[in-house]
Parts: C-alpha cells; sequence; structure tokens
C-alpha cells in the first residue's frame, strides 16, 4: 500500500491508558510533565521527550485556542507514533493564540523518521477534527476513555 495513500485513523494511536478526563496538572509544565507520563516508553524515554516538548514550546506556543493545545514532537527515542489526550474542565494557561485557556490536550510524539509518515497527517486530522465547536463540546463533556475512542470513531467515520 501506498503510505500517502493510508487513511489516517488516530483512534487506533490511543489506548484507554494514554487518555485522561481529569488532568491533575495547573501549569503549562505540569500538562506536558502529566501527558508524556501516559506514554507506553520507559522513564529515560519519557525524560527526553519532555525535554524536546519543552523545547518545542519554548519556539511558540502549541495551544491552536478555542480551548484546545496540540503539543508536538520529534525525537529518536521514540520507537513510533505516540498519541495521549487529556482534558482539564478547569481549563490551563498554555498561551494560546487566542489567550484564552486550553482545556483539551493532545499530544502528539514521533520518531523523525517512521513507516507511514504520518506525524504531519496526524496533526491535520487533530486540527480538522477540533476545529468544530460540537466536536469539541462533546469531548468536554465524554464521560470514560471509551467514550472518547467511541468519538474519535464518530468523528473520524
Amino acid at each position: 500500500m501506498d503510505p500517502s495513500k493510508r487513511e489516517v485513523r488516530i483512534s487506533q494511536y490511543f489506548s484507554p491508558h494514554s487518555i485522561q478526563l481529569s488532568l491533575r496538572a495547573r501549569t503549562k509544565k505540569q500538562v506536558l510533565s502529566e501527558l508524556v507520563s501516559f506514554l507506553p516508553v520507559d522513564t529515560g524515554t519519557k525524560s527526553v521527550v519532555l525535554e524536546v516538548l519543552r523545547g518545542r514550546e519554548e519556539l511558540g506556543s502549541t495551544g491552536i485556542g478555542k480551548g484546545v493545545a496540540i503539543p508536538h514532537c520529534r525525537s529518536a527515542v521514540l520507537p513510533e507514533l505516540m498519541l495521549a489526550f487529556g482534558r482539564s474542565k478547569r481549563g490551563i494557561e498554555f498561551g494560546s493564540m487566542d489567550n484564552n485557556p486550553a482545556h483539551l490536550f493532545f499530544l502528539v510524539a514521533s520518531p523523525p523518521i517512521e513507516v507511514f509518515n504520518l506525524y504531519h497527517p496526524v496533526l491535520g486530522k487533530i486540527v480538522e477534527i477540533v476545529r468544530d465547536k460540537k466536536t469539541r463540546e462533546a469531548l468536554m463533556e465524554v464521560k470514560d476513555p471509551a467514550g472518547f475512542l467511541n468519538l474519535m470513531e464518530e468523528v473520524l467515520a
């Protein structure tokens, strides 16, 4: 199969363990740390990914506005594309483009080179998903990781 023709199904990159619907974090640094903690990799790999993410945020916030942030990075320590999702009902200052707090956080972490080259298509798909106000509202209301995964499947259908 031609990798460029591959359908991007981001739901397959989440697991119930990579979804947290009640983040404990209260700051941007804490959000990044908490999201990285959900990745299925060892502690050393998590430390490297966290440092790369922090460096990426120094270049410019990944808070895209409308209550959404999509922190993302590439690092050679990662074996494959990984995603995590976190939600904060109270909202967290993230330096977003619209100066509003972020509530929905999608972490995208990938090695620099991956077989299907999905890093940018996955980022694009997440932006497409959260562009819709009804989807953002539904993400704020999902009750459990299964509900999140079902919603992802619905919006991608």
